[in-house]
């Protein structure tokens, strides 16, 4: 039987917020058995997921961080709710881009401004009604205005919460379920022992219950009003006939608490130092043991993708997040399929580089790379072209990544050790090939775009920024195996050049969205991440034009002494 606390009846708000004590900073309160509301359902965004789910992605989108200052995501929401004016005056929202912070003089601890400050600050508030007007007028932002944008998405997802109106759980005939605010507004002061027998009476009971025993730091009573909360909201969604399965619930859950794609590049990673070792060991039996883990790893990373297909009942491509996930994949696969046919080793090297380096990119950004599942926009929702589509052009862009970590590898071998001709001739030829298969899946790729433009858009080609760069970057790489087999590019050039065209893949497939931001496929626009690029970019190019002048050094032709009078 629950127990009947002296402080539900003290007449706490729905929300306590107020009652915590001046300058005091909450804490993770010991005992709360949180994970019982897991499995809760909320719908956000015209999609409804578990409330773990939920609760992690607010509080990555938040704070740039899944889990906060020791807190459990679904802890720290209700931390936020019942404890608001305290945390309101706490770093906690991610402000982490200089430039912003200078045009409107925020100053961030670790990156990260409070709430109050963001919204007592008159120079960014007057910044953000330049941005709000060119967002009515349908103006693309600059980089800063869009951080600016973002940073204020935040502040208000903050004060949401902590009012309760993103907290949209209690199911209702329709589809459109009714937040805890709404349903503070008809109960606002009601204990679960209090609640009417109708069922929002109980569950407005038990969700008040729940707040008030984690306010006062009572898990026992916490727990029950959570299992009471739970079943009650459950329970409802079966009455309106709108609730998720069990089962769709917890693979959601699986894939939040396994995190298939973080066990996949630990397994790649360890897979690398295996197979790069293993060039320089006799036998094969350190390769096998490198290639079985690149195996088990790349089904770890297939598994990862089927629950994300499962969930979303779509491809795993409509995000930059799924496309470097996705393109991590198409490295290994190819990487697989190569090494099935040649026995090469350096295919599986470079794909468990590459994986690795694509794959913790996506894992440790995720203020850029945001892994959330979301709704498609309208000009998505066609399974039958984003399969055909995009899987075909991010494929390309793995064959082209596998063929930068082959190209890089040559450059090596002509600079350290460029009496190894044999084997430089080889690994121009895989060289060859995978840039080969990166050209006819673009190729591919992009008249298959043009035929879904045409359906979608009425016209096949309309020179959008995304469509040109995808076809400079063709046009990049035919011209490469045209000057190869013309026999104007030897071995060096063609290495150099796998280099340098994965450089225009890069802007086709990141530059569009993240610098230029204009264009038809404004679904993609997102900020954030040019600095790690460029700095990716400049070690590209600076290993190019050592590799150049190395090249030319040691394989400089004799000269031979001009012929003239002797005396």
């Amino acid at each position: 039987m629950i127990r009947m606390k002296t402080f539900l009846m003290l007449g706490i708000l729905f929300f306590p917020a107020a009652l915590l004590a001046e300058g005091e900073r909450p804490a993770p309160k010991p005992g709360m058995q949180v994970e019982i509301l897991r499995e809760v359902a909320i719908q956000e965004g015209g999609r409804k997921k578990p409330f773990d789910t939920f609760a992690r992605e607010t509080v990555r989108t938040i704070t740039g961080r899944e889990k906060f200052q020791g807190f459990d995501p679904i802890e720290l929401i209700y931390s936020w709710l019942t404890q608001t004016k305290a945390w309101e005056k706490l770093p906690i929202l991610d402000a982490g881009f200089k430039p912003l912070q200078e045009q409107v003089g925020l100053k961030p601890t670790d990156g990260r401004v409070a709430p109050a400050d963001l919204a007592a600050n008159q120079e960014f508030q007057l910044f953000m009604q330049t941005v709000a007007a060119k967002q009515q007028e349908g103006a693309s932002l600059s980089e800063i205005e869009r951080h600016a944008a973002s940073l204020m998405q935040r502040l208000n997802l903050f004060y949401t919460i902590a009012s309760g109106s993103a907290l949209t759980m209690i199911p209702q005939a329709g589809g459109h379920w009714e937040s805890l605010e709404k349903l503070a507004e008809r109960y606002p002061n009601l204990s679960a022992m209090q609640a009417a027998p109708t069922a929002d009476a109980k569950i407005a009971g038990a969700v008040q219950g729940s707040l008030a025993a984690y306010f006062q730091g009572d898990a026992a009573l916490f727990g029950q009003m959570a299992i009471m909360m739970r079943d009650l909201l459950k329970e409802q969604g079966q009455i309106v006939k709108d609730y998720p399965s069990a089962q769709d619930l917890h693979r959601e859950i699986r894939l939040n608490t396994v995190k298939p794609f973080r066990l996949a590049w630990l397994g790649y990673a360890l897979a690398f130092f295996l197979l790069i070792s293993s060039l320089w060991m006799k036998g094969k039996g350190l390769y096998w043991v490198g290639m079985g883990l690149l195996a088990l790893s790349f089904g770890v990373h297939i598994y990862g993708f089927v629950l994300r297909m499962l969930i979303s009942g779509r491809p795993p491509v409509t995000n930059m997040y799924e496309s470097v996930i996705w393109v991590a994949f198409g490295v290994v696969l190819f990487a697989l399929i190569f090494e099935a046919v040649y026995r090469a080793k350096i295919y599986a090297v470079a794909a468990a580089a590459l994986a690795t380096l694509l794959m913790v990119v996506a894992d440790s950004v995720p203020s850029i790379l945001d892994p959330a599942i979301d709704p498609l926009v309208p000009v998505l929702r066609s399974n039958y072209w984003l399969t055909i589509h995009v899987l075909t052009i991010t494929l390309s862009y793995a064959a082209f990544a596998l063929a930068l970590g082959v190209g890089n590898a040559s450059l090596g071998y002509y600079i350290f050790k460029p009496q190894a001709k044999e084997r430089i001739e080889r690994l121009n030829y895989f060289l060859y090939r995978s840039m080969q298969v990166g050209v006819i899946l673009l190729a591919a790729g992009t008249i298959l775009g043009g035929v879904w433009a045409n359906a979608s858009w009425g016209r096949f080609w309309g020179w959008d920024p995304k469509e040109v760069w995808a076809l400079i970057a063709l046009l990049g790489y035919l011209a490469i195996l045209h000057g190869r087999f013309a026999g104007w590019l030897r071995g060096f050039g063609l290495a150099l050049g796998s280099v340098l065209a994965f450089l225009l893949v890069l802007m086709a497939w990141y530059g569009v969205n993240f610098i230029l931001g204009v264009g038809l496929h404004s679904y993609g626009f997102s900020s954030g991440g040019a600095t790690g690029m460029a700095t990716f970019v400049g070690i590209e190019l600076l290993w190019v034009g050592f590799a150049t002048l190395r090249y030319k050094m040691l394989f400089k032709p004799a000269r031979v002494p001009a012929m003239g009078r002797s005396g």
